[in-house]
């Protein structure tokens, strides 16, 4: 029997059909996977030579299953591949036996099982989705009531000597690239001569991310110097530490290109403080970070009220993170910007995975689940 979707603002109920089975969950299966880059990734932060990914898959007594990933990013979230199975054990033992029913319920529960480790828990958000979705004969994308869209994301080039920064620069826009995100964060004078080079070598766009890398004014004396070279910017990422709201004001103020909050934005709650402070343009949404899905949707209505535009990043993390990223910003309409380049950083462009490559753009399958 089919299964109805009843949809109440951000709650989301699948309503069984006359005669229908109840189905509930039975366990969650963890697998480790690993995605060979082509080159390394390198920011202010970290380095990554392979993408390592913590698979899950929740089961149910009547065979369905839903998919999701972890990225260890200890540098960010502090969460390591032991940690986030830890947490996903944890949080196994809070949904095994419910019922696939009330999404919202399972989500609260999977979120209040443990503090923190929010790779774990975007892992569990997205597969019980992905679950729900598939349940409904949906692909996520229109589950969340959206429409199968292209989306065209910017492809990042790592932070590194000028000469090779550059290099990767014109081989990205030789493949086709029009947008590229610069990894910066080291002292002002190296970076000027990073962007300035890449800047004479391509035409496609540029926007730079920091990673929390400079101060207030260093940002700002980065900003003024390209301004005076007539280098203009998409917009400039997370200059400075994460807590430093203040500065990120400070400098929104006095730029003249958009200002993202990446890091300074983890949670729903983190979103409010930013846009009171009128501290950013942009946030930047990363399922890793906020701890999946669902959190993800209570930012996007926050930035939306306070006239904030989001972006849609990622880690370096599987393509079955990839796929939620591709789904959700099909789902939602104010998405100014998307920086899921990690299939065109892996030594072969993934398939069978919830999104097709077209081209340079992404879009999500239109099948049912992500």
């Amino acid at each position: 029997m089919t299964t109805l979707l009843v949809h109440h603002g951000q709650r989301f109920f699948l309503k069984a059909s006359p005669g229908e089975v109840r189905l509930n969950i039975t366990g969650i299966k963890i697998e480790d996977k690993k995605f060979p880059l082509k080159v390394p990734f390198v920011t202010a932060l970290r380095r990554v030579d392979t993408i390592e990914g913590i698979h899950i898959t929740i089961t149910t007594d009547g065979g369905l299953e839903g998919h999701g990933a972890a990225a260890p990013t200890a540098p960010i979230t502090g969460d390591t591949a032991a940690s986030i199975k830890e947490a996903v054990a944890i949080i196994e033992k809070k949904i095994v036996g419910r019922a696939v029913d009330g999404l919202t319920t399972l989500s609260a529960a999977a979120a209040k099982a443990i503090v923190g480790n929010t790779s774990a828990k975007a892992a569990v958000d997205m597969a019980l989705y992905d679950l729900f979705a598939r349940k409904a004969n949906l692909p996520l994308y229109a589950f969340l009531g959206g429409s199968r869209k292209p989306l065209s994301t910017d492809l990042t080039i790592s932070l590194r000597d000028t000469a090779a920064m550059t290099a990767d620069a014109v081989r990205a826009e030789a493949n086709g690239m029009t947008a590229l995100k610069i990894k910066l964060g080291q002292s002002v004078e190296d970076d000027f001569a990073r962007i300035v080079s890449i800047r004479k070598a391509v035409k496609a766009s540029l926007r730079v991310d920091a990673n929390q890398g400079w101060s207030a004014r260093d940002a700002l004396r980065f900003m003024d110097t390209c301004a005076k070279a007539g280098i203009e910017l998409d917009f400039l990422e997370q200059p400075v530490p994460r807590t430093d709201i203040e500065g990120l004001r400070f400098i929104k103020d006095r730029i003249p290109c958009p200002l993202v909050a990446d890091e300074s934005v983890f949670s729903p709650m983190d979103a409010l403080k930013v846009a009171e402070a009128r501290a950013a343009d942009i946030v930047n949404v990363k399922l890793m970070k906020c701890g999946g899905i669902s959190s993800a949707l209570e930012i996007a209505a926050i930035a939306k009220t306070c006239g904030m535009g989001l972006m849609f990043g990622c880690m370096a993390e599987s393509p079955i993170g990839i796929s939620a990223v591709v789904h959700l910003a099909s789902a939602l309409e104010n998405v100014a910007y998307l920086d899921a380049d990690v299939p065109f950083l892996l030594d072969e462009i993934p398939t069978g995975f919830g999104f097709d490559c077209e081209g340079l753009t992404l879009v999500a399958r239109d099948a049912p689940g992500m």
